[in-house]
C-alpha cells in the first residue's frame, strides 16, 4: 500500500513446542516498521497459518492486522482469510489520510467502526 519495498525481515524469536511454531520478527526497525508474528501448527497443515502485523512509527496512526492463510482445497493453493484490522488515529486528518491510501490501493473507502 505504501508504494515501496520493505527490507528483508529480521527474526527476533523462533519457538516451537509439540503443537505450534511461533516466529516473531521485524520489517525495517522497532522505531519505524512492523512487528510480525507467524503462528503455525507443527502437527498438521489442516490449521491455518496465522499472521499478525503491528506497525510502529507511522505518523498519526497505529495499525494492527490479523489474518490467516489456509489450504484452499488443492495442494499449493492458499486462501487468505482476514481476521481483524484495528487502526488507532491521533486525529481525524490521520484517519482521512489512511482512508485515501486504502481507497487508492483497495478500490473502495474503508468503513470505520468504534472499538
Amino acid at each position: 500500500m505504501a508504494d515501496f519495498t520493505l527490507p528483508a525481515p529480521v527474526s527476533e524469536s523462533d519457538t516451537e513446542d509439540s503443537v505450534r511454531h511461533v516466529r516473531v520478527g521485524w520489517r525495517v526497525s522497532k522505531v519505524l516498521g512492523a512487528e510480525i508474528t507467524v503462528v503455525n501448527c507443527t502437527e498438521t497443515s489442516a490449521f491455518p497459518v496465522y499472521r499478525d502485523w503491528e506497525t510502529f512509527g507511522l505518523p498519526g496512526m497505529k495499525v494492527k492486522w490479523e489474518y490467516a492463510l489456509e489450504k484452499a482445497g488443492q495442494l499449493g493453493h492458499v486462501a487468505y482469510r482476514h481476521g481483524k484490522l484495528e487502526c488507532t488515529f491521533e486525529s481525524p486528518d490521520d484517519q482521512q489520510r489512511f482512508a485515501e491510501i486504502w481507497r487508492r490501493h483497495i478500490g473502495k473507502m474503508p468503513v470505520f467502526e468504534p472499538c
